[in-house]
């Protein structure tokens, strides 16, 4: 599992997409996804309520773990390494809502059944970060990431 870092250049990049609604403003290689509000709903709201939109799932125990028994991970995944969001009240015209939210996360998720979490073993040293460009390893959180 890799280290999710917020990206300030995402967000900037979304919030230009919802106050433009220029796809072109969108980074390449990355998966976003708006949540649109039919009332005024404050950033903090919107925060609170967008992962039940964002991530739904079953998950039950199973010996000492836990097995996603139903459910889809449309924006969370093991390998996702970065995250960024944007909140307005005053979206463009194809927006016709009084919220919006837009994430978007990078690398781009390779299809959309894609698990939320492999089990494996967490790093202890630099040395088992092998994966290309995670090559430093966070021993308290035991992750690797860039």
């Amino acid at each position: 599992m890799k280290k999710l870092s917020y990206s300030c250049a995402l967000e900037n990049a979304a919030l230009n997409y919802i106050t433009t609604c220029n796809n072109a403003a969108l980074i390449p290689n990355t998966y976003t996804t708006t949540l649109a509000f039919g009332s005024v709903v404050s950033i903090n709201n919107t925060i609170t309520m967008a992962p039940q939109y964002l991530i739904g799932f079953t998950a039950a125990q199973q010996g000492t773990g836990m097995i996603v028994t139903e459910g889809s991970s449309a924006f969370v995944y093991d390998e996702e390494t970065q995250i960024g969001c944007a909140y307005t009240t005053t979206p463009c015209s194809r927006m016709p809502y009084p919220s919006i939210l837009i994430c978007s996360i990078t690398p781009l998720q390779p299809f959309s059944n894609t698990p939320i979490y492999t089990m494996g073993t967490g790093c202890t040293s630099n040395a088992q970060c092998t994966k290309l460009g995670y090559n430093k390893c966070d021993t308290t959180l035991k992750l690797c990431y860039a």
